[in-house]
This record gives C-alpha cells, structure tokens and sequence, in this order.
C-alpha cells in the first residue's frame, strides 16, 4: 500500500476491478469540468468526459505501452465507453453503487458471477469518480485544474485500468477469470499483474518528461 496522501489499495471481483482509496473522500460540492460532448477516439471506443480525453491523449503520445493498449482496445472489436461515474451510472456494477470508496472501475459486460464460468466479452466501461479522486488528492473545495498531482495520479489511475485490467482481459476475450488481478494483500502489493503493468505505463512517462526537460522542449 502506498503511504502518501494518494495512497490507494485495490480490489477485484469478477468482471470489475476498481481503484478504491483509502479514506472516504471528502464530500464537496465541487465541479471539476463543465459536461463534455461525447468524443470518440475510434468506433468501438467512446471518451465522455474532457479531462479523461486530455489525459489519455497525453499518456499515448508519452508512452508506447500505453498507446499500444489503445490500440489493441480499438482493434478488439469491442465497444468501451471510458468516462465518470455521473456519465455512465449504468456501467457501475451494483454492489460498487453501494459504497463510495472507490475511485475507478474496469468491467466487462454481461457481468459474471464470482467463480462462474467466463463468456464473451459483449462490451466494457472504464468509469472514474473524478470528484472523489480530486478531494483525496488535494482536500475539498481547491481547484484541480492545473494541479499537476492530479493529473499525474490520474493518469496513474488510467494505466492502472486500461493497460492494467482491460488490455489483458479484452485480449482473453471472456469475462472471467480475471486476466491480469489485483493485489489481494499488501505482501502481494509489488508483484501483482495489474501493479506490474502500471509500473510500465508510470515509467515511460517519467522518462518521457525527463527527457524533454533535458532537451529544453518541455
């Protein structure tokens, strides 16, 4: 578990892997974008929100992992809307409706139970609790706009549950079992798939901005 004020742990069930933190976070009233117009980044894959759309954009031109997950996501064949739980409600699995610690959810569609035989992935949603995630970063009621821990743990949280979580499970193209899991432990915290996977996405970027500070361009 990370001890920093974004710590966060992760839990999995089948068919929805989430980012959850760990404090319940802060409840402001804070809006942090005006309602985005829908847009697509292919035809199988729809981004509803702006911040989540720059973000993305962002991590494909920095890392080649992550673009490569894109691209394996728009090639699956599969559609995958991308966006906040106010935008795709519908995609939040019950149980996760039921409870606020969480801060994003990768899930595949038809739900399937938990040790249930796994069928064909139909479509799939990747939903962030943008408000939450900003009040555990930064506290309520201050503004996440430039805020460039914000962005880099968000971009943190989009690696883990789209290079993480959804390009393996698309790959296996069932619902079940869970392609690449989440840590069940703290002891399990470092060599977990998901946690593995994240590293890449985290390191590229780094090294990507790294290397244009060093070269005056960024």
């Amino acid at each position: 578990m990370l001890r920093s004020v974004y710590a966060v742990l992760f839990a999995c069930t089948t068919g929805a892997c989430a980012s959850m933190p760990v404090a319940a976070p802060a409840t402001a009233s804070l809006r942090l974008v005006p309602p985005a117009s829908r847009t697509a980044t292919a035809a199988q894959i729809t981004i509803t929100d702006s911040i989540l759309a720059t973000t993305i954009h962002r991590m494909r031109m920095l890392s080649p992992s992550f673009d490569s997950a894109m691209v394996a996501v728009e090639h699956a064949g599969i559609p995958v809307s991308i966006g906040t739980a106010q935008q795709l409600p519908g995609d939040i699995p019950l149980g996760y409706r039921m409870i606020s610690e969480w801060q994003a959810i990768t899930t595949t569609f038809p739900l399937t139970s938990e040790h249930a035989r796994g069928r064909p992935i139909e479509r799939a949603a990747v939903v962030v609790r943008l408000q939450p995630l900003h009040d555990a970063l930064l506290g309520a009621g201050s503004d996440a706009s430039d805020s460039t821990l914000f962005a880099q743990h968000l971009e943190r949280v989009l690696a883990h549950e789209i290079y993480g979580h959804l390009m393996p499970q698309l790959k296996l193209g069932l619902t079940a079992p869970i392609a690449c899991d989440d840590p069940q432990s703290a002891a399990e915290w470092y060599d977990a798939c998901v946690m593995k996977r994240e590293r890449v996405v985290v390191g590229q970027l780094t090294m990507a901005r790294g290397t244009f500070a060093l070269a005056g361009t960024r």
